[in-house]
């Protein structure tokens, strides 16, 4: 190997390294087996959609109890794990979201239109933050939900 091809290809290594674990830094201080439970969560309920391949991958990663770093669905874990949700707590939220509003549009879920025109929906989780206490406290999901939901 020539000595210019050596060096472009350490080269490349490294920042391929280096991309790899700024993306795994993002996930911060959420353990690894949290996140795969992160991205199984979001991969129903997107907030952004970023196409095909990007799902794909997750799906894939997912499947072999690995996960993905997508920063948009990393976001959403540290602002759902900040107020107390587990990845199945926001999992359950979502499908008591879309029982209640089925085809309905609500304020406090809010449409996030990716660069291919599909449509991704994202919480505000100051809105949620009262969700994990009534269900803990007794609440059934779909009764808390529809309650926020009304408030």
């Amino acid at each position: 190997m020539p000595q210019d091809e050596y060096f472009e290809t350490a080269a490349a290594e490294r920042e391929a390294a280096s991309r790899l674990a700024t993306a795994r830094s993002s996930w911060g201080a959420i353990p690894p087996e949290r996140r795969t439970r992160w991205c199984q969560a979001q991969l129903d309920f997107p907030p952004i959609w970023l196409g095909v391949f990007p799902m794909i991958a997750t799906s894939d990663a997912v499947r072999r109890g690995e996960y993905t770093n997508i920063s948009y669905w990393t976001d959403v874990a540290h602002q759902f794990e900040a107020i107390g949700f587990s990845p199945e707590d926001y999992y359950l939220l979502r499908l008591c979201i879309s029982h209640q509003l089925r085809t309905k549009k609500h304020p406090k879920v809010i449409e996030v239109v990716g660069t291919n025109g599909r449509v991704g929906e994202r919480l505000n989780p100051a809105d949620w933050a009262s969700w994990p206490g009534l269900v803990r406290a007794g609440w059934t999901p779909l009764h808390a939900t529809g309650w926020i939901l009304r408030a």
